[in-house]
């Protein structure tokens, strides 16, 4: 295998191998060097293909499949997919013989070429996953085998964040600078990029300041109790809260809203402090009379998929119209759910029509509604959306037990909706589900939350409130912001724990 090295990590010599990701000619001898070192974990921080470009070869067999390699048969023997990676599970035989050897390949599949992640929490459940797997290997194992493309960018960043979160862990300190230094001794370009070294301080200070949050559902219960007994000092979850708020506090009148702040733009706006980032909105695309590409909403992620949802304000009847420009948004981004979580006020415009068999037009869209059912719940609508020759079928979910007066609705009707919102839901689609609220944050931000820690737990058996937050808080810092809202998450987790699962047939 050629265009590899082995590197120390924090006190362990020759920890890691970095390598490029194998190509034609190099495929088989990927496996060579695997059986010969006898590496028992792969880190695989590149996609096969990035656009249209291929970056590596896939050098794996397909899902319950095998493939020889020159002389090394290999196995997969099964996939798990967790958000933003995926674990497979290979077992390599050498012809001749009947050593098996097992091999588990991490499979990071969210980091762009000569960039950095989308978001530091999903590359913190990566590295302490191949971490964990790492410790629980047998005793003679051989270097943990780490590649992206050509090696370098993507592979050193990875070893340096691995490596610091052990320095720090044992001497309470870190050293990035010389830990780079020395990779490049021995391979050129180790962390390639300024935007990758900047970025291996961004997640140590986030995670050396935030610390691990993660619980298990077991012990859900009985961290919850114990939460309840603090009294005078400050709770684990005041805790996190106060964390996220330093981090993540409002952005009202700097360059990151500056887009917002526009003269053409700042009527669109209900409240003045909850304002897109400029890197998270959406831009309009249909073309209407007297429009631009703004519109008061943002694109936040789910649990294991980029750009999950988008929330947007209530359509407005005052300072400015801006129900076209709702309506312009679903179809731009083919949105095929649609969640009200509002109650109306003064400002509010009506954007649907009033009853079944009556259209609404605005401007050149044609909105009816072919069927609704309700209960003391919830309002299900379907939707036609009509404009030219483009028709569109929507769900809307329109949520009824949240009043003005309540800072959170009762949590297991809570859960309840969301369970009928991720029931009409379609992961498979990559369409966004839209949700709105009065100012497109305050309970928007609580249904994102709650519905990607649903989707944590049975995904992982993992509540993790404080990661899934800080995700969402990256993009609209106004969500979750309040003690009773955050204690609120964890208290929908224990509801779902509870029996929802299998009363509202999850």
């Amino acid at each position: 295998m050629h265009v590899l090295l082995h590197l120390q990590g924090y006190t362990t010599p020759r920890e890691f191998i970095a390598c490029q990701g194998p190509n034609v000619a190099s495929v088989n001898d990927m496996w060579r060097m695997i059986w010969q070192e006898k590496s028992t974990i792969i880190v695989v921080v590149t996609n096969v293909f990035e656009g249209t470009k291929r970056k590596c070869e896939q050098y794996w067999p397909e899902g319950n499949d095998g493939k020889r390699y020159a002389n090394i048969n290999v196995a997969n023997a099964g996939e798990t997919k967790y958000g933003h990676f995926v674990v497979r599970n290979l077992q390599l035989q050498k012809v001749g013989t009947e050593e098996v050897h097992n091999v588990f390949q991490y499979h990071f599949t969210d980091w762009p070429d000569k960039s950095v992640p989308h978001a530091v929490p999903h590359l913190i459940d990566f590295i302490y996953a191949f971490r964990t797997a790492q410790q629980n290997s047998p005793s003679n194992s051989g270097p943990v085998i780490v590649h992206c493309s050509a090696g370098a960018g993507r592979t050193g960043t990875v070893i340096v964040i691995a490596s610091m979160l052990d320095m720090a862990k044992q001497e309470g300190k870190v050293d990035v600078f010389n830990f780079v230094r020395s990779m490049r001794e021995k391979r050129i370009q180790m962390v390639q990029t300024e935007e990758q070294y900047r970025f291996i301080y961004a997640v140590l200070l986030e995670e050396l300041f935030c610390g691990q949050t993660q619980i298990q559902v077991s012990d859900l219960y009985q961290v919850i109790h114990e939460q309840q007994q603090v009294h005078g000092t400050h709770s684990t979850f005041e805790y996190q809260l106060k964390t996220l708020n330093s981090i993540y506090p409002h952005p009202t009148d700097d360059d990151r809203t500056s887009h917002a702040r526009l003269p053409d733009n700042i009527l669109k706006n209900r409240s003045k402090v909850v304002l897109p980032l400029n890197k998270a909105r959406p831009f309009l695309m249909t073309p209407c009379a007297n429009g631009n590409d703004y519109i008061n909403a943002s694109f936040c992620d789910g649990y294991n998929k980029q750009n999950t949802f988008i929330v947007a304000q209530a359509p407005m009847s005052e300072p400015t119209n801006t129900t076209v420009d709702f309506w312009r948004l679903v179809l731009d981004y083919k949105a095929d759910i649609i969640v009200q979580l509002n109650n109306k006020d003064e400002t509010c415009a009506e954007y649907l029509p009033q009853r079944m068999n009556k259209e609404l037009k605005i401007d050149k869209f044609t909105i009816s509604i072919m069927s609704s059912e309700q209960n003391d719940l919830l309002i299900e609508r379907k939707i036609m959306l009509q404009k030219d020759n483009d028709v569109q079928e929507i769900l809307h979910f329109e949520f009824r037990q949240w009043s003005k007066a309540e800072p959170v609705p009762k949590v297991d009707s809570f859960v309840r909706f969301i369970a009928a919102v991720q029931r009409g839901h379609v992961p498979q689609s990559n369409r966004p589900i839209i949700i709105h609220c009065l100012d497109g944050a305050v309970r928007s931000g609580l249904f994102c939350s709650v519905y990607s820690i649903i989707d944590k737990i049975k995904e992982e058996k993992i509540v993790d409130v404080f990661q899934i937050l800080k995700t969402l808080r990256s993009v609209c810092p106004a969500m979750v912001n309040t003690k009773v809202q955050y204690r609120f998450c964890y208290d929908a987790a224990r509801c779902y724990l509870d029996g929802f699962e299998a009363y509202v047939n999850f």
